[in-house]
C-alpha cells in the first residue's frame, strides 16, 4: 500500500475519504500493513474503518507519525494477522476469512441480529445484514 503521501494535508484527505467511504458504503476493507517493524507516514491502515493485517512473524508497522487531530501518532495497527513472508499475502488470507465468516453469517440469521437494528438499506438500495456491515 505505501507508505502515505508526503503531505500532511493531503494524507489526512485521503484517509478521512477511505474513512467515509467504507461508512457511507458499508464495504468491507482488508489493508496489509508496511513489512517493516518501523515508524512509517501514514497509509490506509491508519484508518478507523478497515481490517489492517499483519504477519505472524511480528515483522509489520506498528506505528505512524501524525497526521491531524484524529489520525494521530499510533494508529498504524493490526488487528489480524496470517502466516505468509508478505503483507501483501496475508491479506488475501484475511480477506477471504472474513467472506467465509459472512457467507455463515448470511446462512444463519442469527449471526447477525441486533437488538435495535437487524440490517440497513445502502444508498444503493441495497439491504446489508449487520455481519456485512463495516462496524461489526
Amino acid at each position: 500500500m505505501g507508505s502515505g503521501l508526503d503531505d500532511d494535508t493531503e494524507t489526512s484527505v485521503l484517509l478521512r475519504r477511505l474513512d467515509w467511504t467504507v461508512d457511507r458504503d458499508e464495504c468491507i476493507q482488508t489493508v496489509g500493513l508496511v513489512n517493516s517493524s518501523t515508524i512509517m507516514r501514514p497509509l490506509p491502515a491508519s484508518v478507523f474503518n478497515v481490517i489492517a493485517v499483519g504477519r505472524t512473524d511480528g515483522i509489520h508497522s506498528r506505528g505512524c507519525s501524525a497526521v491531524d487531530d484524529l489520525y494521530t501518532a499510533g494508529r498504524t495497527r493490526p488487528d489480524l494477522v496470517a502466516p505468509m513472508t508478505y503483507t501483501s499475502s496475508t491479506t488475501p488470507i484475511v480477506g477471504a476469512a472474513t467472506a467465509l465468516l459472512i457467507q455463515t453469517a448470511h446462512g444463519d440469521p442469527s449471526l447477525s441480529t441486533d437488538p435495535l437494528q437487524t440490517l440497513v438499506t445502502s444508498r444503493t438500495e441495497t439491504v446489508i445484514d449487520n455481519a456485512e456491515r463495516a462496524d461489526c
